[in-house]
């Protein structure tokens, strides 16, 4: 709960700051991973959670845990099963949303890293996530394609797959700097997987749907 809520007031922060502060749009790219609860390994998580400090019996039952799942599914008052999951990390479980963030970190500190993100002050804001709810921020069209080679760069090495489809462009242009909005617009410069990234006006980051359309007063 909390965790969501302060993703989403971070990306609502990172939007007024660019909008009324420093005047400059911001482009907003809303990923999403493909079944990433069920597709990641275990040994990454496993890995992730050694590093964080867990050891002992605790790292030796996390990982039997995981890889000692059973899947029964109910379809019409018919119990089916059971199935052996040998990868994820139990979507819809009390702990998933905890140890899906073990690896999912990483992508989140990477492109914090980078210094291709945006500054709100001494903060630098680059990527907003709540476990495979993330989003990428910068002022610069370029810098964000940097930041989604990075991001697709983790996908790659940590067993998941990034939707280009589902994946959501926001910019939020400032008064008087429409133009340039409309601009990055027809020209598409953001390329994932080969294909150009097309702006949407709105969509959803942690349950909060956002709208690039103009605001009569600021928040």
């Amino acid at each position: 709960g909390s965790s969501h809520e302060l993703a989403s007031v971070l990306l609502t922060e990172t939007i007024q700051h660019s909008l009324y502060v420093v005047k400059q749009p911001l482009y907003v790219l809303l990923l999403d991973a493909q079944s990433a609860f069920d597709k990641i390994l275990r040994e990454i998580c496993v890995r992730a959670a050694y590093l964080a400090g867990t050891t002992g019996e605790s790292l030796l039952f996390l990982d039997n845990r995981l890889k000692n799942r059973k899947t029964y599914v109910e379809w019409c008052k018919t119990l089916m099963g059971p199935i052996s999951d040998k990868l994820g990390v139990e979507q819809g479980g009390i702990n998933s949303d905890r140890l899906y963030k073990l690896a999912n970190n990483a992508e989140l500190l990477v492109t914090q890293q980078s210094q291709l993100g945006v500054h709100l002050g001494p903060i630098h804001v680059a990527s907003i996530g709540q476990a495979d709810d993330v989003a990428l921020v910068s002022s610069c069209p370029f810098r964000l394609q940097g930041l989604l080679t990075l991001a697709t760069e983790y996908a790659a090495s940590h067993h998941i797959q990034m939707v280009a489809s589902k994946t959501k462009l926001l910019c939020f242009a400032p008064h008087g700097q429409e133009d340039t909005a409309r601009y990055w617009e027809a020209a598409m410069p953001i390329l994932f997987q080969g294909l150009p990234i097309p702006f949407s006006h709105e969509a959803e980051h942690v349950g909060v749907m956002r709208s690039t359309g103009p605001l009569t007063t600021p928040l």
